[in-house]
């Protein structure tokens, strides 16, 4: 829950599902910028078929939309890490779960490199990829929430801006999607909503012995305090880009490449190194 007031609150039905609504009216005071917003929300509501099912408009000054949030309640032992991208798309919230698939219901190279890197390689059996797109979902949306991977470590899973937005090849994917939406001065005021949604996160999802990783810039710098590193794209590329979080400086902060360039094999050894260096790092504590 987030106090009422604020730009943008957020509830958790269920495992999985995040919830959020933006205040429209505290988003936009000004009504040259408010105009401009709905200019673009009619542009961008008949961009994507999954749109109208995640979003909805009740109230005028209301913006409702569906996300999602996969951090496991479970807990066994093995120290937490938490993978964070910049927004979902909206096939992958409407299908339950993070990158559910790309191009034509291939596995998504996210999931493809995680398992080559160690980071996270899932129990399935041959029988997995003669399966239904959907119940390949369903079936890796349950083995995330019950932490049932291979790993040396608690994933969890989740999104620096809740928004979800197309997937990539449209010009209003991603994050640059969002900021086309909003608007810089509004997607500002989401920024600084979500970075309190992360600290609280970080907190109570991280001890001493975790650590986040971040696939996208401005997750990353959401999360930095001013006197850690800056991100730069060729140390993330390298798997180089190492800090601490703003919310608790004993917590490492990595800059991953970017999920873009997984399916490049320097990206996947920079993603390797990442994960070796944190390993490297709790056998110290």
């Amino acid at each position: 829950m987030t106090p009422e007031h604020d730009v943008l609150t957020y509830v958790e039905p269920e495992p999985g599902i995040l919830n959020g609504c933006l205040d429209l009216s505290r988003l936009y005071p000004d009504l040259d910028r408010r105009c401009r917003f709905e200019r673009q929300w009619s542009v961008f509501t008949k961009i994507d078929g999954w749109i109208p099912e995640l979003f909805s408009r009740d109230d005028p000054d209301r913006l409702g939309f569906r996300s999602e949030s996969f951090i496991p309640s479970k807990s066994d032992g093995r120290p937490p890490v938490l993978l964070v991208l910049g927004n979902p798309a909206t096939h992958s919230v409407a299908s339950g779960i993070c990158f559910a698939y790309e191009g034509k219901g291939h596995e998504h190279r996210f999931w493809v490199a995680l398992g080559e890197t160690g980071l996270l390689a899932f129990n399935f059996d041959a029988s997995f990829a003669s399966l239904t797109q959907l119940e390949k979902n369903r079936i890796r949306r349950q083995a995330l929430l019950d932490m049932d991977y291979r790993s040396p470590f608690r994933i969890g899973i989740m999104v620096y801006f809740s928004i979800p937005t197309p997937a990539s090849g449209s010009t209003w994917s991603g994050v640059s999607g969002l900021l086309r939406l909003f608007g810089r001065e509004a997607l500002d005021a989401i920024a600084a909503a979500e970075q309190r949604r992360m600290d609280g996160l970080i907190r109570g999802f991280i001890g001493n012995r975790g650590a986040v990783i971040t696939f996208q810039r401005d997750a990353y710098e959401g999360l930095r305090p001013q006197d850690a590193p800056a991100y730069r794209l060729a140390l993330a590329k390298r798997g180089e880009l190492v800090g601490t979080c703003r919310s608790n400086a004993r917590i490492p902060l990595y800059g991953a490449p970017p999920t873009r360039l997984l399916h490049n094999r320097q990206a996947r050894e920079a993603l390797q190194r990442v994960t070796s260096c944190h390993q490297d790092t709790i056998k110290r504590i």
